[in-house]
């Protein structure tokens, strides 16, 4: 519970003065770092372990991954979060040409947040096979990269939220 605590707390005000860009003034407001539905660091981290979360329910239930090939009608919000995913090498590249880690801070919270409304809008665990599998590793693929884009702004990962 301390470490999480921690990790939690670090994010907060990492991610809280990391989000702005570095040419711009901020104040650091506590409670708004905070924020579970805003943009903040423990925002991020709670998809994170959702993502977890949902891996670990589907690896316990034996969901058969490789069920994702035949799945062939993408949704729109799938689309969309594949697309974002696609464009993650070339904002790193950007972010670390203009010295500007607020690209890569805002890039994990709108991955974040797609991944959400996804979660929310289309059925996982209810839905046919490939669809299930599907979701599942596109999940897995958001959760690597949301971790890898926090690790990149010094920002850990907890477990368990």
């Amino acid at each position: 519970l301390e470490e999480t605590s921690r990790k939690i707390g670090l994010a907060a005000l990492k991610y809280f003065i990391i989000k702005v860009q570095p040419k711009k003034w901020m104040t650091f407001n506590p409670s708004e770092s905070l924020d579970m539905q805003g943009q903040t660091g423990p925002y991020i981290q709670y998809s994170y372990v959702r993502i977890k979360g949902i891996l670990a329910r589907a690896e316990k239930e034996g969901v058969d991954l490789g069920q994702a090939a035949h799945y062939a009608q993408l949704e729109d919000a799938e689309r969309a979060i594949i697309k974002t995913l696609y464009t993650y090498p070339e904002l790193i590249a950007e972010a670390a040409q203009h010295m500007d880690p607020s690209l890569v801070a805002g890039f994990a919270y709108t991955l974040a947040k797609m991944y959400s409304k996804m979660w929310h809008d289309l059925p996982v665990f209810k839905a046919e096979e490939s669809a299930k599998a599907f979701r599942l590793e596109l999940s897995a693929l958001v959760g690597i990269v949301l971790e890898d884009a926090m690790r990149l702004l010094g920002i850990e990962m907890p477990e368990r939220m």
